[in-house]
C-alpha cells in the first residue's frame, strides 16, 4: 500500500513527459560528438545505475576513472546541496563545505593532485580500479606523510615519508595527464556544478536519470525505512524535477556540453547506448566498443570473477575465453532488463 502510494505520487512529475521533452529539447546532447571533452562529470543519485556507465567507460584506454570522490568529505551532502538556503539572500560567497567539494573536483579534473589533500580519497575504491591503483598507494602515503608529522617522528623518517609521497604523486600525475578524465558524482545539483563548467572549456556533464518510481523502490528497500514514503517520494521527484529544469538552462548557456542519459535506454540497449556515449566524447565506436560493454555486464551480473579481473582483461580476453566461459551474456543482459524495471513487481 505505501510504495502504491509513492508511486502515485512519483507519478504526479509526469516522468515520461518531463524527461523526453527535456532530452527533445537538446537532442544533440547524445547524438552527437563534443570532441573537445577532455573531462567528464558522470553526476546522478543513488539507485540510478551510474557505477556500471561508469564501468563501461572505464574499460577505454583514454579514460582515467574515479570513483566517487567526494563520499569521504564531511557532510557531502550539505555541501553540495544546501549552501544557498543556509547562506539565505545575502550574495554571499558559497561556504566552506561547498568551496571544499568544488576545489576537489577543480583539482582532480587536471589532475592536480599535488595540490589537494589526498586522504580525502577513497583509496580502497580507487585501489578497485587498476588506473587508479597508483592514486590509491598515494592516498595510503599521504595518510602515512600525515600520521608522522603528527606523531612528531624523527625528521629522517618524516623527510622519507614526504620524499616517497612526492615520488608517488608525480606517478600519478603522469598516468593520468592526456587521458579524458571521468569523474563519478552522487547527489549533486547540476546548477552547483556550474563554476567548473566556467572554468574547463572541455569539461562536459552527463547526467543520468531514472524513473523515480525506481528510485523511490531501490531507496526504500535498502535504507532504514522512513517515517514517512510520501516525503521521501516529494523529495526525490523535487530533486530530479530541479536537475532536469537546470539540465536545460545550463544546456543553452554552454551548448553541447550537458547530456541526459535514461537509464532504461541503457538496460534496454547497453550496446548501442554504450557506443553512443563513447561518440559523444569523441571516441571512435567499434566493435570492441560493444565488447568493452558486454565484458562491463558480465564482470557486474556475477560474483565468481574477482572485480578488476574482467576490467584488466579487456585487451586480451574475449567472451569465449576459458575465463568468461562459465558466464552467459544473454542471462546477464536480461537480469540488467529485469533489475531497472524490479519497482514494478507487486
Amino acid at each position: 500500500m505505501k510504495i502504491a502510494c509513492a508511486r502515485r505520487r512519483a507519478d504526479a512529475v509526469l516522468w515520461t513527459l518531463l524527461v523526453n521533452a527535456s532530452t527533445r529539447t537538446f537532442p544533440r546532447a547524445i547524438n552527437s560528438s563534443y570532441t573537445q571533452a577532455k573531462k567528464v562529470l558522470l553526476v546522478s543519485e543513488p539507485s540510478c545505475g551510474a557505477s556500471l556507465i561508469g564501468d563501461i567507460l572505464d574499460l577505454s584506454s583514454r579514460i582515467y576513472y574515479i570513483f566517487e570522490p567526494l563520499t569521504r568529505l564531511s557532510s557531502h551532502e550539505v555541501k553540495m546541496y544546501d549552501w544557498r538556503s543556509r547562506a539565505g539572500n545575502t550574495g554571499s560567497f558559497p561556504d566552506k563545505l561547498y568551496s571544499d567539494s568544488i576545489a576537489l573536483l577543480d583539482a582532480l579534473l587536471t589532475c592536480g593532485f599535488s595540490r589537494m589533500d589526498l586522504t580525502t580519497l577513497n583509496a580502497s575504491a580507487l585501489a578497485l580500479h587498476p588506473k587508479t591503483a597508483t592514486l590509491a598507494r598515494c592516498v595510503k602515503a599521504a595518510a602515512e606523510a600525515k600520521g608522522s608529522l603528527n606523531s612528531g617522528n624523527d625528521s629522517v623518517n618524516m623527510i622519507r615519508s614526504f620524499a616517497e609521497l612526492s615520488s608517488c604523486v608525480e606517478q600519478a600525475e603522469s598516468e593520468c595527464f592526456n587521458k579524458t578524465i571521468l569523474l563519478k558524482v552522487v547527489g549533486s545539483r547540476l546548477i552547483h556544478l556550474e563554476p567548473l563548467l566556467l572554468r574547463h572549456r572541455d569539461l562536459v556533464v552527463l547526467y543520468l536519470v531514472r524513473d523515480p518510481r525506481a528510485m523511490i523502490w531501490s531507496t526504500w528497500k535498502s535504507t532504514p525505512k522512513p517515517n514517512d514514503i510520501s516525503t521521501l517520494a516529494l523529495n526525490t521527484c523535487s530533486i530530479l524535477e530541479d536537475n532536469l529544469s537546470s539540465a536545460l538552462e545550463l544546456s543553452r548557456r554552454h551548448e553541447g556540453r550537458i547530456a541526459l542519459l535514461k537509464y532504461e535506454n541503457m538496460a534496454k540497449a547497453p550496446v548501442k547506448t554504450s557506443q553512443l556515449l563513447f561518440s559523444y566524447l569523441g571516441m571512435n565506436c567499434s566493435n570492441e566498443t560493444g565488447h568493452m560493454c558486454q565484458l562491463a555486464i558480465l564482470e557486474r551480473s556475477t560474483t565468481s570473477l574477482n572485480p578488476t579481473s574482467v576490467l584488466e582483461a579487456t585487451a586480451t580476453t574475449d567472451l569465449e575465453s576459458p575465463e568468461l566461459s562459465s558466464l552467459n551474456y544473454d542471462d546477464a543482459l536480461e537480469n540488467l532488463f529485469q533489475s531497472a524495471y524490479a519497482w514494478r513487481e507487486p
